[in-house]
């Protein structure tokens, strides 16, 4: 049996601690690939081989990692991006320690399932216990619906007869949201009818498209995207 007792509270904090110091947000794909840089060696040191493919589209690698073993096996998937822009560590989500809680970019979501799922692992093949192969991709696009990494994951996913994403549920035992429906929505919305001010200052709507862009690139996670035209 593997105890919770096997792991130590503090060494997983520090642990965490280094990945959240490296800043990856999503559409920055020098920032992604530093902590793809960090967290391959990770997952090499557990016997894994690496393969890394090159990002795309303006987004980061992704990660595929094999581990040998007898039969379909398990597929695990993290994200290596996050929603916080760089310079989010200095200024509007610094680290804390506030008792037996801690507080800093990405943390939860997700680079603290990610430290915990590595640990467990670790401590699955030290005590000899995993006998199915394991394939674990990390993705570089997961906040903005997997554009590039999508594919992969279901190819893969196929291949596996279980999947398995540490990605944090609420405390509440509910499920993350990913669990159950999408995190993003693309919508085309057609509008008809005469130019009215729409928005902010009196935007009208071609204005108030480039806007909706706007504010979809200045975010790494969009929830709506839209299509506005007139007629």
């Amino acid at each position: 049996m593997i105890h919770a007792s096997n792991f130590s509270t503090e060494a997983l904090l520090a642990e965490l601690l280094d990945w959240v110091r490296i800043e990856s947000p999503t559409y920055d794909p020098a920032a992604v690939n530093r902590m793809v840089d960090f967290i391959a060696p990770r997952i090499g040191a557990l016997g894994f081989s690496i393969e890394r493919l090159g990002g795309r589209d303006g987004y980061g690698d992704i990660l595929r990692c094999r581990r040998p073993g007898d039969g379909p096996g398990i597929l695990m998937i993290a994200h290596a991006d996050t929603v916080h822009p760089v310079g989010t560590l200095a200024s509007k989500l610094l680290i804390r320690r506030e008792g037996d809680k801690c507080f800093g970019p990405a943390i939860y979501d997700m680079k603290g399932g990610t430290v915990i799922a590595l640990a467990a692992m670790k401590a699955v093949i030290d005590a000899n216990k995993l006998n199915l192969p394991v394939t674990f991709i990390i993705n570089p696009d997961e906040e903005i619906g997997s554009p590039t990494s999508r594919e992969l994951i279901e190819a893969e996913a196929k291949r596996h007869r279980y999947v398995l994403i540490p990605e944090p549920a609420k405390a509440s035992g509910v499920r993350s949201r990913r669990d159950a429906t999408p995190s993003n929505a693309f919508s085309s919305l057609r509008t008809d009818g005469p130019r009215t001010p729409a928005g902010p200052t009196g935007m009208v709507a071609r204005p108030c498209a480039s806007w909706l862009r706007s504010w979809r690139s200045s975010r790494a996670a969009p929830i709506l995207t839209m299509d506005l035209r007139m007629r």
